[in-house]
């Protein structure tokens, strides 16, 4: 399940990176059976997103890919952005397939990361 999230200090139990505290930027929890997996966290880009995710063990794998997908059709239907982008680390090839099975396209690499982007159908 996919679910927008205020509560701050819920987010930050699941994320790495600093929190940042501003209305433009939405969470999306993956859970399941009121079981936090992941957060899904998107950030204003132009008349799109830029997307970023950091998934706990209980939510990798398949559960990862349907997050993704379902976190890209929240996007789609609850905001006004016209893409969603991604910049992965080539070395972080789990993550590149989770982008490519959720059917975001790679437009342009370089020797670090594989740029990934998603347009509303």
């Amino acid at each position: 399940m996919i679910e927008r999230c205020l509560n701050y200090r819920r987010i930050k139990t699941l994320i790495e990176w600093p929190l940042v505290l501003s209305s433009k930027v939405i969470y999306l929890i993956q859970s399941e059976k009121g079981i936090d997996e992941g957060v899904w966290t998107f950030e204003p880009a132009g008349n799109g997103v830029k997307g970023h995710a950091d998934i706990g063990h209980l939510g990798r794998g398949k559960k990862a890919i349907a997050g993704a997908k379902a976190a890209i059709e929240w996007i789609f239907k609850n905001t006004g952005a016209e893409f969603i982008g991604a910049s992965i680390s080539r070395e972080n090839k789990k993550a590149c397939f989770i982008a490519s099975w959720a059917g975001m396209k790679i437009i342009n690499a370089d020797d670090n990361k594989r740029h990934f982007k998603i347009t509303r159908r």
